[in-house]
């Protein structure tokens, strides 16, 4: 065994459980924070994902970093103000149900909408600089 290929794999590993720590500190902090275990998180992430392939399509890039965010905020607030909100005082585990059931809808309703294949979205490219002169924040150096 090559030790480049080693290596290699024991990163893939410690990254990977980058992202397990990552989401279990998530889920542990809303829980913490709120008393609602949300197992949404990742179709209010796919909404927006899918919202802002959307409004790149007619008012451009700059906008769907803009406006996407902000749908899904709504959509959030809405979600918290009308359902959520009763499993406050609730067994953990029915708001849990709730957010599952979330989950599992919204995700059929990308795939009825959108579609099961995957849709791809660039960065526009940006505008070419000098080597010589790189801008750094607003600044030309």
């Amino acid at each position: 065994m090559q030790f480049a290929f080693l290596l290699e794999q024991v990163v893939n590993g410690l990254v990977l459980g980058g992202y397990y720590l990552l989401i279990a500190l998530g889920l542990s902090l809303i829980f913490s924070v709120g008393g609602v275990v949300n197992l949404a998180h990742g179709a209010f992430f796919a909404l927006g994902a899918y919202a802002s392939v959307e409004i790149t399509k007619y008012l451009g890039f700059g906008a769907a970093v803009v406006l996407s965010p902000v749908a899904v905020a709504l959509l959030g607030i809405l979600f918290e103000r009308y359902i959520l909100r009763r499993f406050y005082t609730a067994d953990p585990i029915l708001s849990l149900l709730v957010t599952f059931g979330l989950a599992m809808v919204a995700e059929q309703a990308i795939r009825i909408i959108w579609g099961a294949p995957p849709l791809s979205a660039s960065i526009p490219p940006g505008r070419p600089r000098s080597p010589a002169r790189p801008r750094i924040g607003g600044w030309r150096s």
